[in-house]
């Protein structure tokens, strides 16, 4: 149990070195029991988040999260956390968000207490474009754990609504709560851009530490360098992710999003085909 919560907190980081940590304590805890379902339910969350956190290749997360997930569910089929691992694969990797829906829902029943529970069920929710079940569930999150994450996530189901102000405000609390926590800055970053003070977004991803954090970064540094007019530079941040690219894995998605702020419709299209093949 201690190799598992030591797992959690490595994870909660969400960065490439986070993830990593986190494996390697939940992997510990399952040799030491291999009907261990927390610790698999960690490594299922840990793998399937990794794309989005950490620059992943999402093939090789996809199988590590699926070989996991039949263990969890195979230990404790009945645990909430298994069934957030469930939701966490669908979501994440799968794509069948009504299932992901179901798998969080599922997991709010069995443990209304988990904050990691109802925020997922809000994150599926607001995506699924429903402002206001996300609403209810990232604010009983919020109440549960006032971590800075529940704040920066609020701010990106705000944008999904589009109430800017809110999710000002939200990311404004989440970089309160943990200044140095990227995605608090990340997602605040996002709500200036939507309100187009984009020099005040630069301030905020330039105060990121640029190693170890993911490509998303970059993009959406890119993206507001190029919607402000700063066109020479937004293309310098595109010719910076083509050289990550050669070096490791980067999502095609960061290469997309600057280049629809550069109006370059036909060069995102083709990057967001790219990812489509991944």
């Amino acid at each position: 149990f201690d190799l598992y919560l030591r797992g959690r907190h490595h994870w909660n980081q969400l960065t490439p070195l986070g993830t990593r940590l986190a494996l390697q304590h939940f992997a510990l805890a399952t040799e030491r029991d291999p009907e261990y379902a927390l610790a698999w339910a960690g490594q299922v969350d840990a793998h399937a988040s990794s794309p989005i956190t950490s620059d992943a290749p999402p093939t090789a997360a996809r199988r590590s999260a699926t070989e996991a997930l039949a263990r969890a569910q195979a230990a404790g089929p009945d645990l909430a956390e298994v069934h957030v691992s469930t939701g966490f694969v669908e979501f994440f990797l799968e794509w069948r968000w009504p299932a992901a829906a179901r798998a969080f829902e599922t997991a709010v029943e069995r443990d209304p207490s988990s904050a990691l529970a109802q925020r997922m069920a809000g994150v599926v929710a607001s995506h699924r474009g429903d402002p206001e079940r996300a609403r209810a569930y990232l604010r009983e999150a919020r109440r549960l754990d006032p971590y800075a994450m529940h704040h920066a996530l609020s701010a990106m189901a705000e944008l999904h609504a589009g109430d800017v102000d809110a999710a000002l405000a939200f990311g404004r609390q989440a970089t309160v709560l943990a200044p140095n926590f990227w995605i608090g800055q990340y997602h605040l970053a996002q709500a200036l851009v939507e309100a187009q003070r984009y020099d005040d977004a630069l301030d905020v991803l330039g105060a990121i530490p640029s190693n170890g954090v993911n490509s998303k970064v970059l993009g959406l540094r890119g993206y507001a360098l190029a919607r402000a007019g700063r066109q020479d530079a937004a293309r310098e941040v595109v010719d910076a992710l083509q050289g990550l690219a050669r070096e490791r894995y980067v999502p095609p998605y960061a290469t997309a999003i600057v280049t629809l702020g550069l109006g370059d419709v036909e060069r995102c299209i083709g990057a967001l085909e790219d990812a489509l093949e991944v």
